[in-house]
């Protein structure tokens, strides 16, 4: 296994899933919000909404399928923090002879599926079917209005049950990847789910907790509008057998690279088996399109294949 080359890493990135005034607004929105519900008294009640206009960067509008992919729809799952939703996804149908297992995508916290394609173009043509599913209020999925982490998590749980329920789609070879929000996406997913559902996870360009990088953006503030719970960090220690790998730039401004290392120290720490690659010159971004750490991640879903795997 080895890192993206100079070149790889510096390809043109796919429609930017992250808007460059996101530092700016996030200050903007987290110091008038703090003090407009200061003022009236209602911090601890509001944070849902916060978050939701905070991390959340939806991009509801038709997308057009590349070729090679089918659309797909398919509920959310429900609970008490989520209502039930109809989900648009692609289904990109692996490409050599013997198909070696599929891979559920969670992608990040802005624009819709087709800015995100580029992250996972590769692997049907390395033996991964792939489901890249956007979460409501994204792409064509439906929208109730505000966001938070629990209905993200309940959006990838429909997600999985619709694999499940492929006939084209082995339930033993199952993989997940998530990039960046969608690294707590799929590390709670995972940790949530039985033994055994997952034959491996990689989690790119995460952050350890949401205070954390709350506070990363606009300290003092930030870890106070927006409380813990269903941290990467935690959920990676729940992990129990199943391996993870942890994939970061060292050039990341989005999410400081600091974070990707705590994440490998908890779940090494709860005796879960991990690798943590750190990429040289790479940002947010290019970590994930290039091919050759695409190439990376499947041979380490490779390794994790059931031992008949001929």
């Amino acid at each position: 296994m080895h890192h993206p080359t100079d070149q790889a890493q510096n390809e043109p990135a796919p429609a930017s899933p992250n808007p460059p005034s996101q530092i700016g607004r996030l200050v903007l929105v987290a110091s008038t919000t703090l003090l407009v519900l200061a003022a009236v008294g209602v911090v601890g009640c509001s944070t849902n909404m916060i978050e939701s206009v905070l991390f959340y960067y939806p991009s509801p509008r038709a997308v057009q399928a590349p070729d090679g992919a089918e659309d797909v729809t398919f509920p959310s799952s429900v609970g008490r923090h989520a209502r039930g939703k109809t989900l648009h996804a692609w289904w990109l149908a692996p490409t050599t002879d013997r198909p070696k297992g599929t891979v559920l995508f969670c992608h990040g916290n802005a624009d819709a599926i087709d800015a995100h394609h580029a992250f996972v173009s590769s692997l049907p043509s390395q033996g991964y079917g792939v489901l890249l599913f956007d979460y409501r209020g994204y792409g064509r999925s439906e929208w109730d209005g505000r966001l938070n982490r629990d209905r993200l998590i309940a959006d990838a749980v429909g997600a999985l049950d619709y694999l499940r329920a492929r006939n084209d789609v082995d339930p033993g070879r199952l993989f997940l990847i998530g990039h960046s929000m969608g690294s707590m996406v799929a590390s709670n997913l995972a940790a949530d789910t039985a033994p055994g559902t997952f034959r491996a996870l990689t989690i790119v360009s995460p952050f350890s907790s949401f205070p954390r990088v709350a506070g990363d953006y606009v300290p003092v503030l930030g870890p106070i509008l927006i409380p813990g719970g269903r941290a990467p960090e935690d959920a990676v220690t729940k992990l129990g057998d199943l391996p993870l790998l942890i994939v970061f730039g060292n050039d990341d401004a989005i999410v400081r690279p600091y974070h990707a290392p705590i994440i490998h120290e908890a779940a090494t720490n709860a005796g879960v088996a991990t690798e943590l690659r750190e990429v040289p010159g790479a940002n947010h971004i290019t970590v994930l399109t290039s091919p050759s750490m695409q190439a990376e991640i499947a041979a380490f879903f490779d390794a994790h294949l059931p031992a008949d795997t001929e």
